[in-house]
Protein backbone atom coordinates (compact mmCIF):
# COMPACT_ATOMS: atom_id res chain seq x y z
CA UNK A 1 0.00 0.00 0.00
CA UNK A 2 1.56 3.48 -0.77
CA UNK A 3 0.76 6.77 0.53
CA UNK A 4 1.69 9.51 -0.97
CA UNK A 5 2.54 13.08 0.73
CA UNK A 6 3.15 15.24 -2.02
CA UNK A 7 1.50 15.36 -5.68
CA UNK A 8 3.49 13.52 -8.40
CA UNK A 9 7.03 15.62 -9.29
CA UNK A 10 6.06 18.56 -12.48
CA UNK A 11 9.45 17.65 -13.38
CA UNK A 12 11.99 15.21 -13.04
CA UNK A 13 15.31 15.32 -10.17
CA UNK A 14 18.28 14.02 -11.50
CA UNK A 15 21.14 12.63 -9.88
CA UNK A 16 24.39 10.53 -9.88
CA UNK A 17 25.43 7.10 -8.50
CA UNK A 18 26.83 8.88 -6.02
CA UNK A 19 24.47 11.17 -4.73
CA UNK A 20 21.20 9.30 -5.65
CA UNK A 21 17.75 11.28 -5.42
CA UNK A 22 15.07 8.32 -5.77
CA UNK A 23 11.88 8.04 -7.78
CA UNK A 24 9.36 5.47 -7.91
CA UNK A 25 8.07 5.29 -11.39
CA UNK A 26 4.23 4.45 -11.38
CA UNK A 27 2.10 3.86 -14.54
CA UNK A 28 -1.14 5.38 -14.44
CA UNK A 29 -2.71 2.66 -16.09
CA UNK A 30 -3.19 -0.53 -13.19
CA UNK A 31 -1.69 1.43 -11.13
CA UNK A 32 1.23 -0.56 -10.78
CA UNK A 33 5.34 0.15 -10.36
CA UNK A 34 8.07 -0.01 -12.44
CA UNK A 35 10.30 -3.23 -10.38
CA UNK A 36 14.22 -4.66 -11.08
CA UNK A 37 13.31 -8.01 -11.33
CA UNK A 38 17.56 -8.08 -11.05
CA UNK A 39 20.50 -8.23 -12.36
CA UNK A 40 19.89 -9.90 -16.33
CA UNK A 41 16.02 -10.48 -15.60
CA UNK A 42 13.33 -8.60 -17.49
CA UNK A 43 11.78 -5.75 -15.63
CA UNK A 44 8.07 -5.81 -14.54
CA UNK A 45 5.17 -3.53 -13.14
CA UNK A 46 4.67 -4.86 -9.86
CA UNK A 47 2.26 -3.29 -7.03
CA UNK A 48 3.47 -1.09 -4.73
CA UNK A 49 5.64 -2.87 -2.29
CA UNK A 50 8.45 -1.71 0.21
CA UNK A 51 11.54 -2.99 -1.73
CA UNK A 52 14.84 -0.91 -3.00
CA UNK A 53 13.79 -2.61 -6.43
CA UNK A 54 11.32 -0.29 -7.01
CA UNK A 55 13.40 2.63 -6.76
CA UNK A 56 15.03 4.50 -9.59
CA UNK A 57 17.09 7.31 -9.99
CA UNK A 58 17.74 9.57 -13.01
CA UNK A 59 20.95 10.11 -14.20
CA UNK A 60 21.68 12.56 -17.03
CA UNK A 61 19.42 15.65 -18.17
CA UNK A 62 15.84 15.88 -19.56
CA UNK A 63 17.10 15.06 -22.69
CA UNK A 64 19.46 12.15 -22.29
CA UNK A 65 19.54 10.26 -18.96
CA UNK A 66 19.74 6.32 -17.64
CA UNK A 67 17.85 4.41 -15.40
CA UNK A 68 19.61 2.81 -11.96
CA UNK A 69 17.60 0.95 -9.34
CA UNK A 70 18.28 1.42 -5.94
CA UNK A 71 20.14 -2.19 -6.42
CA UNK A 72 22.39 -0.88 -8.36
CA UNK A 73 21.48 -2.00 -12.01
CA UNK A 74 21.13 -0.11 -14.97
CA UNK A 75 18.01 -0.12 -17.31
CA UNK A 76 18.84 -1.77 -20.54
CA UNK A 77 16.77 -4.04 -23.45
CA UNK A 78 16.93 -7.41 -24.29
CA UNK A 79 15.37 -10.00 -25.83
CA UNK A 80 12.88 -12.20 -23.54
CA UNK A 81 9.80 -13.53 -23.40
CA UNK A 82 6.67 -12.08 -22.23
CA UNK A 83 4.19 -13.73 -19.85
CA UNK A 84 1.88 -14.73 -22.70
CA UNK A 85 4.43 -16.71 -24.45
CA UNK A 86 5.57 -13.75 -27.25
CA UNK A 87 9.11 -13.04 -27.71
CA UNK A 88 10.61 -9.19 -27.78
CA UNK A 89 12.92 -7.00 -27.15
CA UNK A 90 12.24 -6.13 -23.38
CA UNK A 91 13.35 -3.51 -20.87
CA UNK A 92 16.03 -5.42 -18.19
CA UNK A 93 18.23 -5.03 -15.71
CA UNK A 94 22.00 -5.19 -15.90
CA UNK A 95 25.15 -4.34 -13.96
CA UNK A 96 26.89 -2.82 -16.64
CA UNK A 97 26.71 0.91 -17.07
CA UNK A 98 27.67 0.69 -21.01
CA UNK A 99 24.49 -1.13 -21.93
CA UNK A 100 22.50 1.38 -20.47
CA UNK A 101 19.46 2.46 -22.62
CA UNK A 102 19.40 6.58 -23.25
CA UNK A 103 16.06 7.86 -21.73
CA UNK A 104 14.21 11.21 -23.13
CA UNK A 105 11.66 12.72 -20.92
CA UNK A 106 8.62 14.24 -22.73
CA UNK A 107 5.76 15.45 -20.64
CA UNK A 108 1.99 14.84 -21.48
CA UNK A 109 -0.74 16.64 -19.07
CA UNK A 110 0.80 15.80 -15.83
CA UNK A 111 2.37 12.94 -16.72
CA UNK A 112 5.27 11.71 -18.25
CA UNK A 113 6.63 9.56 -20.90
CA UNK A 114 9.82 8.03 -21.24
CA UNK A 115 11.33 7.83 -24.82
CA UNK A 116 14.09 5.59 -25.71
CA UNK A 117 16.51 7.22 -27.84
CA UNK A 118 18.46 4.26 -29.72
CA UNK A 119 14.77 3.61 -31.48
CA UNK A 120 13.02 6.06 -34.03
CA UNK A 121 9.77 5.32 -33.75
CA UNK A 122 7.11 4.29 -30.84
CA UNK A 123 9.91 3.80 -28.72
CA UNK A 124 8.19 4.67 -25.48
CA UNK A 125 8.37 2.62 -22.35
CA UNK A 126 4.89 0.31 -22.60
CA UNK A 127 3.38 -1.99 -20.31
CA UNK A 128 3.13 -4.96 -22.41
CA UNK A 129 -0.27 -6.54 -23.68
CA UNK A 130 -2.26 -4.49 -21.16
CA UNK A 131 -2.04 -3.01 -17.51
CA UNK A 132 -1.52 -4.27 -14.36
CA UNK A 133 0.67 -6.23 -12.27
CA UNK A 134 3.03 -9.01 -13.84
CA UNK A 135 3.46 -6.93 -16.83
CA UNK A 136 6.97 -6.71 -18.71
CA UNK A 137 7.89 -3.72 -20.58
CA UNK A 138 8.36 -2.60 -24.10
CA UNK A 139 7.86 0.51 -26.48
CA UNK A 140 5.06 1.71 -28.01
CA UNK A 141 3.81 5.21 -29.49
CA UNK A 142 3.62 8.62 -27.57
CA UNK A 143 -0.03 8.92 -25.89
CA UNK A 144 -0.67 5.64 -25.05
CA UNK A 145 -2.20 4.87 -21.80
CA UNK A 146 -0.11 2.65 -20.96
CA UNK A 147 3.12 4.76 -21.39
CA UNK A 148 2.30 7.43 -19.30
CA UNK A 149 3.91 7.69 -15.77
CA UNK A 150 3.86 9.39 -12.75
CA UNK A 151 7.23 10.15 -10.68
CA UNK A 152 6.83 9.61 -6.97
CA UNK A 153 10.11 10.84 -5.24
CA UNK A 154 10.70 8.18 -3.04
CA UNK A 155 11.31 10.73 0.22
CA UNK A 156 7.72 12.01 0.19
CA UNK A 157 5.83 8.85 0.04
CA UNK A 158 5.18 5.79 2.17
CA UNK A 159 4.87 2.02 1.42
CA UNK A 160 3.45 -0.47 3.18
CA UNK A 161 2.90 -4.45 2.95
CA UNK A 162 -0.17 -5.16 0.78
CA UNK A 163 -3.05 -7.29 2.70
CA UNK A 164 -3.14 -9.15 -0.83
CA UNK A 165 -1.33 -12.76 -0.81
CA UNK A 166 0.22 -11.86 -3.78
CA UNK A 167 1.71 -8.93 -2.30
CA UNK A 168 3.32 -10.87 -0.14
CA UNK A 169 4.37 -13.19 -2.44
CA UNK A 170 6.04 -10.38 -4.55
CA UNK A 171 7.94 -9.38 -1.24
CA UNK A 172 9.27 -12.45 -0.43
CA UNK A 173 9.97 -13.10 -4.05
CA UNK A 174 12.14 -9.56 -4.28
CA UNK A 175 13.88 -10.52 -0.84
CA UNK A 176 15.32 -13.55 -2.14
CA UNK A 177 12.82 -16.94 -2.21
CA UNK A 178 14.07 -20.14 -1.44
CA UNK A 179 12.25 -23.12 -3.45
CA UNK A 180 10.80 -26.56 -1.01
CA UNK A 181 12.06 -29.42 -2.42
CA UNK A 182 10.80 -32.83 -1.38
CA UNK A 183 12.65 -35.89 0.33
CA UNK A 184 12.71 -38.59 -2.02
CA UNK A 185 14.87 -40.88 0.21
CA UNK A 186 12.80 -40.94 3.23
CA UNK A 187 10.80 -44.05 4.16
CA UNK A 188 8.56 -44.83 7.31
CA UNK A 189 9.83 -46.90 10.37
CA UNK A 190 8.41 -50.38 10.06
CA UNK A 191 6.10 -51.30 12.96
CA UNK A 192 6.23 -55.34 13.11
CA UNK A 193 3.60 -55.25 15.79
CA UNK A 194 1.01 -53.07 17.32
CA UNK A 195 -1.20 -54.52 20.04
CA UNK A 196 0.20 -57.87 19.36
CA UNK A 197 -1.13 -57.63 15.63
CA UNK A 198 1.63 -58.63 13.43
CA UNK A 199 0.45 -57.29 10.18
CA UNK A 200 -2.69 -54.48 10.67
CA UNK A 201 -5.14 -54.17 8.35
CA UNK A 202 -5.23 -52.63 5.40
CA UNK A 203 -8.83 -51.70 4.43
CA UNK A 204 -10.25 -47.99 4.94
CA UNK A 205 -11.48 -48.09 8.85
CA UNK A 206 -15.48 -47.67 9.49
CA UNK A 207 -14.86 -44.35 11.29
CA UNK A 208 -13.93 -42.29 8.10
CA UNK A 209 -9.87 -42.27 8.04
CA UNK A 210 -9.70 -42.25 4.32
CA UNK A 211 -5.61 -42.41 4.55
CA UNK A 212 -4.57 -43.86 1.66
CA UNK A 213 -1.00 -45.16 2.14
CA UNK A 214 1.53 -44.77 -0.83
CA UNK A 215 2.29 -48.69 -0.55
CA UNK A 216 2.64 -51.69 1.68
CA UNK A 217 5.73 -51.08 3.62
CA UNK A 218 3.12 -48.36 4.71
CA UNK A 219 0.41 -50.71 6.10
CA UNK A 220 1.40 -50.01 9.58
CA UNK A 221 -0.45 -46.21 9.02
CA UNK A 222 -3.81 -47.96 8.47
CA UNK A 223 -4.99 -48.81 11.48
CA UNK A 224 -8.62 -50.14 12.08
CA UNK A 225 -11.10 -49.08 14.58
CA UNK A 226 -12.77 -51.54 14.58
CA UNK A 227 -12.99 -54.25 17.95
Amino acid sequence: MLTANALAQLAPEFSTPEKPVYFRIQFTQGNVFLSDEGNGNLLKSQVALPVEAQKFQFIGTKKKCVLRSALGHYVTMQKGKAPDGRDGQFFAATTDATKAVNFAFKALANTFELAHLGIASKNFMNLFGGGGAGRVLGVWSFGDKKTMLFLLKSSDIKVSMPDRYTGYHNVVRAMGEYPLAGVSTFAPPRIPSLFGIPHLPTRVPTLGWNTVCPSATDNWARASLVA
